[in-house]
């Protein structure tokens, strides 16, 4: 000591010191948890925005192969029905499997072929 460093020499100026540097301390340190806690709420927010943005994405690629095949499978129905009319116009004999199919099938076939043709 002794070398120019100013030094409180009486118990009121050593409390006033140690008041002084220990609010200095907690006016740094009370302000570090309040940022690291706004960095990790915006940190958490972004991750479920990703979540939500990856969710949608996945809820979207299913509802397309769900349209696409239910789209084909849909074709394909209508295609065999067609056929199946046509060879009962044509009087041919139908497999033990087209006896089976469903009525109400039938007949919803037959209503799209009959709007098809008028439109």
């Amino acid at each position: 000591m002794k070398y120019g460093d100013m030094v409180p020499e009486t118990i009121a100026g050593k409390i006033v010191g140690g008041v002084c540097s220990l609010s200095g301390v907690l006016v740094i340190a009370l302000p570090v948890p309040v940022i690291v806690s706004n960095f990790s709420r915006i940190y958490h927010q972004n991750q479920r925005a990703d979540k939500r943005k990856a969710q949608r994405k996945a809820r979207l690629a299913r509802i397309r192969i769900a349209k696409a095949s239910s789209g084909a499978a849909f074709v394909s129905k209508k295609k065999a029905a067609e056929a199946r009319m046509a060879a009962q116009e044509s009087g041919l004999e139908l497999d033990e499997n087209y006896r089976e199919e469903d009525i109400f099938e039938l007949q919803h076939h037959h209503l799209l072929r009959c709007l098809e043709k008028t439109t």
